[in-house]
């Protein structure tokens, strides 16, 4: 009996080793120096006597339509406005949702849009929804407040003259008030409106076209908002303003660059271990740690350190990034990947 059970313990242990061990082509002996110990992942469970960090949003999905899924713009008020992509199914892929952050990092407000058919512009205090024929606004930017106001349309019976309508377009560009132009074409026909606000109300001023229109960049609506950070489209060189301090060796281990596009993915066999880094927060130095993290330097670009995370050998490495977007007001936004966002404050 006892004979048995030995038995399944040294074949169930030599397995286990084996699984530990499979695609590991050699393993570092040499102890992690203790001046490293402290430093920590960056999460939620960080724990710093000068630093606290809190998670903002988690996606669960991510698509070729998003390409840039987190995206962080300024807004009225000093606040900033994190329009994070909502999918989780085929009916979520056109909703929205956004996040407000007030100009000290604190979460003050969040939105969830389903889409009807309008698509959203943020100029200003306002935000502006669209389609083809019809127009509201809110004031959520400014007071949270998603009460729909609606557009007043002029010339909808297209009565107008030409030259007034082009009158009113020069004044409206004159005056330096807010506005947009849309253009569509319908049964063969081509229209275009100016959206514009005057005296406390927005207005669209129809107009038909004699060909298709299409709207200049100085003219569309989404110029009025200016990201300042964003998620999804990684380099792996090392940021300017992020050290790597030293670098732990684990693993030696094959592993594959997906690249996409057309192009073969190609094999490279490397170290993974951790990665401890350094950078700067509100004037004070900020440490953190990355596990499975893959270094790699070339020749032919002059060594430029370059960064991957690896989950398993022979798996596909994942473009590493710490990028950091640092406010005046002493906080920053942190992420990764594209699909997580945090914020890190120094503690009051």
């Amino acid at each position: 009996m006892w004979i048995l059970i030995g038995l399944v313990i040294v074949v169930a242990v030599f397995y286990l080793i084996r699984w530990k061990n499979a695609g590991v082509l050699e393993r570092n002996k040499v102890p992690l120096d203790q001046a490293y110990l402290e430093f920590q992942a960056i999460n939620e469970h960080y724990r710093s006597n000068l630093f606290k960090i809190q998670r903002l949003c988690t996606l669960a999905m991510h698509s070729a339509s998003s390409p840039q899924p987190i995206r962080v713009f300024q807004t009225v008020k000093q606040q900033l406005i994190i329009d994070a992509y909502p999918k989780v199914d085929e009916e979520t892929k056109h909703d929205y949702r956004y996040y407000k952050l007030d100009q000290q990092g604190k979460l003050i407000d969040s939105i969830y849009i389903k889409y009807e058919g309008y698509w959203p512009k943020f100029i200003d205090r306002f935000m502006v929804f669209s389609n083809e024929r019809k127009a509201y606004y809110t004031t959520w930017p400014l007071d949270g407040d998603t009460t729909r106001h609606q557009f007043v349309s002029l010339n909808a019976d297209f009565s107008w003259p030409k030259d007034k309508i082009d009158q009113k377009i020069r004044v409206v560009k004159k005056s330096g008030n807010y506005y947009f132009f849309s253009a569509f074409r319908d049964h063969g026909k081509d229209f275009r409106w100016m959206a514009f606000y005057e005296q406390q109300q927005w207005y669209m001023l129809w107009e038909k076209m004699p060909g298709y229109t299409q709207v200049a960049d100085e003219d569309s609506g989404y110029r009025y908002r200016s990201d300042v950070f964003h998620t999804g489209t990684p380099d792996p060189v090392i940021p300017e303003d992020v050290r790597l301090i030293h670098f732990y060796p684990e693993e030696k281990m094959e592993y594959k660059h997906v690249i996409g596009g057309g192009t073969l993915p190609f094999s490279a066999t490397n170290w993974r271990g951790k990665g401890f880094f350094s950078t700067d927060i509100a004037g004070r130095n900020f440490s953190f740690k990355v596990d499975q993290l893959v270094v790699e330097k070339e020749k032919s670009d002059g060594f430029k350190t370059r960064l991957y995370t690896l989950t398993e050998p022979g798996g596909a490495a994942r473009i590493y990034e710490p990028a950091f977007y640092r406010s005046e007001h002493g906080f920053a936004l942190y992420s990764g990947n594209w699909d997580e966002l945090y914020i890190i404050k120094l503690q009051q």
